[in-house]
């Protein structure tokens, strides 16, 4: 993997806010509790249960809680290797959910292990995908708003590559009908 590799951003340090994950540790009704307070009728868990970092701790939650709760749940995991950009089916199948969540105005929650790099590029792309606004200008918010956002060079140059709306659909009907250009 050797420079190619995603920071591992549970092992970032930001000041005081760097704090133990077993000090943090709520179960999962914590999480569906605000998640309900926050009107979330989706989420989109963008890691999977066993990547470094999670295993250690025993995995993720169950999503069949989550959905018992009222709240839907669906799974589009993105690797966090290689940049830890997600491909057009990962932002394709995203993108689904969000907009049938949308259609009820309630809010969607996107997460991956640390919250800075996967998530952060699709919550990008949905925001993209509502509002036509360019990638550059989201990288700067997600950088003021979730500091330490968007953690490899890959996310950053796919992002800014998206000039709005037009781009990522383009880029999805290139990407997706098997075409891509070198």
């Amino acid at each position: 993997r050797g420079g190619t590799s995603s920071c591992h951003t549970l092992c970032k340090d930001y000041g005081d806010r760097n704090v133990d994950a077993t000090e943090t540790d709520c179960p999962v009704e914590d999480f569906v509790s605000w998640c309900l307070s926050c009107d979330v009728s989706l989420i989109i868990r963008v890691n999977s249960g066993d990547e470094p970092g999670l295993r250690e701790l025993g995995g993720t939650y169950d999503a069949m809680d989550v959905r018992a709760c009222g709240i839907s749940h669906v799974d589009v995991p993105v690797p966090d290797w290689c940049g830890g950009t997600p491909d057009a089916g990962a932002i394709a199948a995203a993108l689904a959910e969000y907009r049938r969540a949308r259609e009820d105005h309630t809010a969607v929650l996107v997460h991956c292990k640390g919250g800075f790099g996967r998530s952060v590029v699709l919550a990008c792309c949905c925001l993209i995908d509502r509002h036509d606004v360019a990638g550059r200008s989201l990288l700067g918010w997600a950088r003021v708003a979730r500091p330490g956002a968007i953690t490899t060079a890959q996310q950053e140059r796919f992002l800014c590559s998206l000039g709005g709306r037009a781009d990522l659909d383009r880029y999805l009907s290139m990407h997706i009908s098997g075409c891509s250009v070198a």
